[in-house]
């Protein structure tokens, strides 16, 4: 493998950080850096200073599980173990290392995953993420453990030609006439609900979850008593869960996906949403356009052999597959460098979710005739629409901003105007 000097200067830059603070702290750089390498190159040295030391691995994931192990041995480091965190939370005998890797930092601050470090006695620490910002604010418990020592955001490795070129669109998937009236009918049924939580999620969640107080305030608010304050809530999440569903599998989508594919032949493509069942559907649908089975389901619902058989099969120049539609299983870790375009069908409002998408399409590839990648990005989103008694706005369009908060896609209106070309000779870009 040819190494870019740049990269591992780079790398190399945030090994001195790490060492300058005793050996603990979190490198927070988009997918393609090379994060992962960063944390071998500090095993492979500290194993050839002091050949005993230990190091234990933790990943959120069995598919990150295989593909530390294989490194490993690849590297010949023998003293490491990889563990998935929900597995070793269970251990109930504390494990001692010299260094503890913690790839996917941001996964562990929740109540359960936290109890690692009770668990783990180590000397040096190392976070992974390509972001460590959680909704909930929680990552800074983890940041407390292992503080951020550097960032290399996605622009940054871009611009170093450290990952792929990339242009981002978003793509707007209209509602047919009878979506958008029960689209509009369950959307005025959620925030009628709705307000007597105030338009508060967290207030509506507690008193889901019977929160005496927020449930009394329903109470005294509106005049009611505390089975209809509890209904009300019941009732608004019902009708969220709708609303999402409606955006989740919205048919337009579905024909855009198979437009897109048919605009692209022989191009390897990641289909991401938030539905197993869309995932599965898509799947069929793309599979009946005419090519044969091109296209493999992959989410946690299918069993582990089928899910390793699909990745396989993905991978293989040999086999017809190169369209996955997943749902959040390879949001993480999921490494092929010739995947030319990523279509994100739904997501939701973290951007932590859209950098780890994006990063799927985005590591540096050479194809064989010589010309390298350009990656395209595209996010499909009902837009909001019009009705006799106003405009209707859609969820899926404030989910999209939010999540692009420090991202510049190219809004469309068309297909038309998305520029499918993925290979460039290099003095073009």
């Amino acid at each position: 493998m040819e190494i870019d000097q740049s990269k591992l200067n780079r790398q190399n830059l945030f090994i001195d950080k790490w060492v300058a603070n005793k050996g603990i702290g979190t490198l927070v750089a988009c997918t393609g850096f090379g994060k992962t390498y960063a944390a071998m190159l500090i095993m492979q040295r500290m194993q050839k200073r002091f050949p005993n030391r230990k190091f234990h691995i933790v990943v959120p994931k069995i598919e990150l599980k295989l593909q530390w192990e294989e490194l490993l041995k690849e590297l010949k480091l023998s003293n490491a173990e990889v563990s998935v965190i929900n597995g070793l939370v269970l251990r109930k005998k504390k494990i001692k290392v010299d260094l503890l890797i913690l790839d996917e930092i941001h996964r562990y601050p929740s109540d359960s995953f936290y109890k690692l470090f009770e668990l783990i006695e180590y000397t040096f620490i190392l976070g992974l993420t390509a972001t460590i910002e959680r909704l909930d604010g929680k990552h800074t418990l983890v940041e407390e453990k292992a503080p951020v020592l550097d960032t290399i955001s996605l622009m940054e490795a871009k611009r170093k030609g450290w990952v792929s070129d990339f242009r981002e669109y978003n793509l707007p998937t209209p509602y047919t006439e009878a979506d958008q009236k029960e689209y509009a009918q369950v959307n005025k049924s959620f925030h009628y609900y709705f307000s007597f939580f105030q338009h508060n999620f967290n207030r509506l969640l507690a008193a889901r979850q019977g929160d005496k107080e927020v449930l009394l305030d329903t109470q005294l608010l509106f005049d009611i008593d505390k089975d209809t304050a509890y209904k009300m809530s019941v009732m608004a999440m019902q009708f969220m869960h709708k609303r999402k569903s409606l955006l989740q599998l919205a048919s337009g989508k579905r024909r855009a996906i198979i437009d897109i594919i048919k605009l692209n032949p022989d191009k390897k493509i990641l289909i991401f949403s938030e539905s197993a069942k869309f995932a599965n559907i898509v799947a069929k649908d793309v599979n009946s356009i005419g090519e044969g089975r091109i296209c493999m389901p992959f989410h946690v619902d299918i069993k582990a052999k089928k899910r390793r058989d699909a990745i396989r099969l993905y991978k293989s120049s040999k086999s017809k597959v190169r369209v996955l539609s997943t749902v959040k299983s390879l949001d993480e870790g999921f490494s092929e460098e010739d995947v030319e375009i990523a279509i994100i069908a739904s997501g939701t409002s973290n951007p932590t979710q859209a950098v780890q998408r994006t990063g799927r399409a985005v590591r540096t590839h050479t194809f064989e005739d010589g010309s390298i990648k350009k990656a395209v990005v595209i996010n499909l989103y009902v837009p909001d629409f019009n009705t006799p008694k106003g405009t209707v706005k859609s969820q899926d369009v404030k989910w999209l901003t939010k999540r692009q908060v420090k991202s510049f896609p190219i809004w469309v209106e068309d297909i038309d105007e998305i520029d499918f070309e993925t290979k460039f000779n290099k003095d073009d870009i």
